[in-house]
């Protein structure tokens, strides 16, 4: 059931039966080869029948001579047909001594590196040495670099959402980014707060709600409590930062107009361009 036969160059081995099974290894007349399986449904099929481990079940192994020299490792590359041409690529790269990475690369008209993870774990993409646990670089105009998309198209559903979370601390509150299927129409974008809900809403048409999912102004700031004001404020280097600095003026809580001057300085009022009208001295007196 076995030939071997050669020639100058080569040796050719001949299995005369549809299976032989050697050891752990199966050889099929079509030519898969089974390793710890009888049934290869590939050119190589490795099973591995060994106790489940926390760690995960060894299959296979590959090694290669790594020196201290930067680029040097093993790698395991895939070819067209008939190993013409050399289309993707999985390379554990030295980055420096004691410093191994791992490669991934794919074929564009030619082969180049499209992702790596680094000694330190972080992850680039079209970046060789991400400083971050995610560094994304493209070099070109107008291009986009993130693309956060859930197709899911429900329209009874206003919960589903595109959305990327961001949280300092093991135990900090997560702030929330995302568009949903209610925003579908207008293209609105929110951020959420963990306790607070919705914060912001920058909407389509440039609007924007802080407060308020509806804006109907360039800047629209609303409170759902009765009787609370609500200010925009206006501090500098030389005024201070706190609540008692600087310019405030908004909505009282009687619902009334207010503009306070905070600094001992008075209120001017212009008209054409840079023409002062009126002025309201700190000691309370007017001038026209």
């Amino acid at each position: 059931n076995l030939t071997i036969s050669s020639t100058s160059s080569n040796y050719t081995i001949d299995f005369l039966d549809t299976r032989v099974d050697i050891a752990d290894t199966t050889f099929l007349s079509n030519g898969n080869v089974g390793i710890g399986t009888t049934n290869p449904g590939a050119k190589l099929a490795v099973y591995n029948a060994g106790a489940a481990s926390a760690l995960g079940q060894e299959v296979a192994r590959f090694a290669g001579l790594t020196t201290a020299t930067v680029g040097s490792g093993p790698r395991i590359g895939f070819y067209n047909d008939d190993f013409g041409t050399e289309i993707g690529r999985v390379y554990s790269t030295t980055e420096s001594a004691n410093n191994i990475g791992l490669s991934f690369y794919t074929y564009n008209t030619g082969l180049s590196e499209k992702v790596r993870i680094n000694a330190a774990g972080n992850v680039g993409i079209g970046n060789t040495a991400p400083s971050e646990p995610l560094h994304i670089f493209k070099s070109q105009d107008a291009a986009t670099t993130l693309f956060v998309d859930n197709t899911l198209n429900n329209a009874g559903n206003t919960a589903t959402a595109a959305s990327v979370k961001l949280r300092a601390g093991l135990s900090g509150q997560v702030a929330t980014l995302y568009t949903t299927l209610s925003q579908k129409a207008d293209g609105s974008f929110r951020i959420a707060g963990e306790l607070l809900g919705d914060v912001v809403t920058i909407k389509s048409d440039g609007n924007v709600g802080i407060g308020t999912t509806g804006p109907v102004f360039p800047l629209h700031i609303n409170t759902a409590n009765g009787g609370v004001s609500r200010f925009l404020h206006f501090t500098n280097g030389t005024t201070g930062a706190t609540a008692n600095d600087g310019v405030s003026i908004g909505l009282d809580s009687d619902q009334s107009l207010a503009i306070v001057q905070r600094e001992n300085n008075y209120i001017a009022f212009y008209t054409n361009s840079s023409q002062e009208k009126v002025r309201i001295q700190s000691d309370g007196n007017v001038g026209i």
